[in-house]
């Protein structure tokens, strides 16, 4: 409201000014023409009922000016003509602007459902692993994209995660994201190992893609005995961090995306209490720095001991803001602390 009262006096003060330079310069050179571009001025942030008030304004303007300096009747008739359409296609404009703001949030406000409904909220602590996620979109008032992450515990004292990027934005994307983990959830309780799990996201997902979709994922189990099994599809490895800082990326093999038929292969990897893994999308990784530099995942690793894991993804964030301004793509985080290897 006080944005719309400040755009309002814009715009009445700009018509004001253009009644003064008339009364200045006199008949020499005439403004009334363009006096609905305070109203236009005004159009641009305020609702149709100011917008048509600063029109009036201009055209009552337009009517004493012209009088005042005795610019005959049919100038003061032309010019008053001008103002009222002038005004008239202001307000119109004002109009279909705040249409168009209330459909768009509309649209955020089933977005923001979407993620709530998509990206549930993962557990602080299950089965001795700890987890913190966080979201955040490339576009500018968007809240949700085709990345997506989930973490399942099963009945066999183990914990299966997913982190995943759709190929492809919009609706579609968020469709698909829906798809994916619909299925993860189901496999991820069904399945014996995690290379089924991925098979059967997969077979869940082929009848369902259209033109080139694919999602890349990687999928991950934290058994008892503290092994972390990773199968990887076509995604950005996770980085495995020390409590004493020492970091390391899985070096096992990467299949094609699911979607297109992978042939998963399990990665096991030993981590010990205290350790922290990063799960990412390639939002993190595809931004470029003001000299061009790209960015590795393992620059981040200084950033991922210490303080709670919601610190430090929000050190791994402002890291990568200070580094590259705003994102080019979607990125999800999820980060998990190894607090008990049984």
């Amino acid at each position: 409201m006080a944005d719309e009262r400040r755009w309002l006096i814009y715009g009445l003060t700009l018509t004001v000014a253009l009644a003064v330079l008339d009364l200045t310069t006199g008949d020499g050179v005439n403004f009334t023409a363009v006096y609905f571009l305070g109203a236009l001025l005004a159009a641009s942030q305020c609702p149709p009922r100011p917008t048509a008030a600063v029109a009036a304004f201009g055209l009552a303007c337009t009517v004493v000016i012209t009088a005042v300096l005795e610019l005959g009747t049919a100038t003061v008739v032309v010019r008053a003509l001008l103002a009222s359409v002038g005004g008239s296609l202001c307000v119109l404009f004002a109009d279909r602007r705040v249409r168009r703001e209330a459909r768009l949030a509309s649209v955020e406000r089933v977005a923001e459902v979407a993620q709530r409904a998509l990206l549930t909220t993962v557990p602080d602590e299950v089965a001795g692993i700890a987890f913190a996620a966080r979201y955040e979109s490339a576009t500018e008032g968007a809240r949700i994209g085709g990345d997506l992450y989930e973490v399942i515990p099963t009945d066999r004292d183990r914990v299966r995660i997913l982190v995943g990027d759709v190929c492809g934005h919009g609706l579609p994307a968020v469709r698909l994201a829906a798809a994916t983990l619909a299925a993860f959830r189901e496999a991820a309780v069904v399945c014996k190992d995690l290379e089924d799990a991925a098979r059967l996201v997969d077979h869940r997902l082929q009848p369902q893609l259209v033109d080139d979709e694919f999602v890349t994922a990687v999928l991950a189990e934290f058994g008892p005995d503290g092994t972390l099994t990773i199968v990887n599809c076509g995604h950005p490895a996770p980085l495995i961090v020390g409590s004493d800082g020492r970091h390391r990326l899985p070096a096992g093999g990467s299949t094609s995306p699911l979607g297109v038929g992978p042939a998963p292969q399990a990665d096991d990897q030993q981590v010990d209490a205290g350790d922290r893994i990063l799960f990412y999308t390639d939002g993190l990784i595809e931004g470029r720095t003001s000299s061009g530099r790209g960015i590795a995942v393992e620059s981040f690793s200084p950033l991922i001991p210490g303080g709670t894991l919601a610190d430090a993804l929000e050190r791994v964030l402002t890291s990568l803001h200070e580094q590259v301004g705003t994102l080019e793509d979607d990125l999800a985080l999820l980060l998990a602390e190894i607090r008990d290897t049984g």
